[in-house]
């Protein structure tokens, strides 16, 4: 079989996206990764398959779509005819084919080549020459969809500069969020009546205008109306708002306590604002059994992609989990197959203390 060809299953769904020309194949992956097949908004594992039957690679075929029920179901015989009929050349034999499943997208290699060159204002690009990052490069170097990787980019506080997507340094981040509340405050503004275009041109002085358009992408949300002037309105998003300031406060304290905690992030967010430990789900851990309850810094993209290995890291950390407690570190590997309590089942075992369910190792930790 030529080197060109090879067989690919695919689900009915996918093949009639296809077939309508609706859905655009890409395999993405450095030569050190396993491969990935992706659709501009799906990702799925590739896996080759062995087959014990001989699949013939025919250059057209036509099958009937019902067969006679006095001559059984429809066959293809391949021969050399005469007259009328035509010969039909076999391209090829094969023994395997590609199959895909829909996989989770591999997503932590935007955090982490963007991480080598955070931005921390104008004023410090100035004879910059680390590498930068289009979309394009992305696309080229992470192995997920196009719309998966967008919905990333816009969940890390990525920004658009210059045409190269860059994560801002979190003490820029935070001072500029603080231009932003300020602002809204020293005009008392309601917090879901905040004036784009005022905030735009009253802030370009100090921030660049695409930072502050990212910033209102990320802390804010049209509200549909207008004021007086036809400026349009926007809602500050206060859980986004308060888990910002809480994570840049544990980032720092990295482990307290958590009554302590709660007072000190109260007092530092915006006036009108009220926290939640909801708000850090997946970036600030609880410890309720210690005495006093204690919380600590432990973000969740911080941990492997590959989920045996995030058991283990997981299980070194602390010995036994709670559902509620270990569930944001395992959804973001989660699989339209594997869920939550398919990864617990497989990779922990459960027992019960003091009446709570727990899970610990399968294994000994090393």
């Amino acid at each position: 079989m030529p080197d060109s060809i090879r067989l690919l299953e695919v689900s009915p769904a996918l093949l009639s996206a296809l077939q309508a020309g609706n859905e655009r194949l890409v395999i993405r992956g450095d030569p050190s990764d396993s491969a990935v097949l992706c659709t501009p908004d799906q990702t799925f594992d590739i896996k080759e398959a062995e087959t014990s039957n001989s699949l013939l690679i025919l250059p057209q075929l036509h099958i009937p779509e019902k067969g006679n029920k006095e001559s059984g179901p429809p066959a293809v015989v391949v021969r050399k005819v005469t007259n009328t009929k035509a010969v039909v050349q076999v391209l090829g034999i094969a023994h395997s084919y590609l199959e895909v499943r829909p996989c989770q997208p591999r997503l932590s290699r935007i955090r982490e080549i963007l991480s080598d060159d955070l931005y921390f204002g104008p004023e410090f690009e100035l004879g910059n020459t680390r590498p930068k990052y289009s979309t394009d490069d992305l696309l080229n170097l992470v192995q997920a969809s196009s719309a998966q990787i967008e919905a990333e980019l816009a969940k890390i506080h990525a920004c658009l500069i210059d045409g190269h997507w860059r994560l801002l340094e979190t003490q820029y981040h935070q001072k500029v969020l603080q231009f932003l509340m300020d602002l809204v405050d020293s005009n008392s503004w309601p917090l879901d009546q905040v004036p784009r275009s005022r905030i735009l041109d009253t802030l370009v002085d100090l921030v660049p205008r695409c930072v502050l358009e990212h910033l209102l992408m990320w802390y804010a949300e049209p509200t549909g109306a207008t004021d007086d002037s036809g400026d349009v309105l926007f809602r500050l998003k206060a859980p986004e708002i308060c888990q910002n300031y809480g994570e840049a406060l544990l980032q720092t304290t990295k482990k307290c306590q958590l009554q302590e905690f709660m007072e000190h992030w109260q007092r530092t967010v915006p006036p009108g604002l009220i926290v939640d430990l909801a708000h850090l789900r997946g970036v600030g851990l609880q410890d309720l059994s210690s005495r006093p309850p204690t919380i600590c810094y432990l973000p969740c993209w911080d941990l492997p992609e590959d989920v045996a290995l995030r058991f283990k890291c997981l299980f070194q950390f602390r010995e036994k989990w709670t559902l509620e407690d270990i569930s944001p570190y395992l959804e973001p590997v989660v699989t339209p197959t594997q869920s939550v309590s398919a990864l617990l089942t497989k990779h922990a075992r459960a027992s019960v203390h003091n009446g709570i369910k727990m899970y610990s190792s399968r294994h000994p930790i090393s």
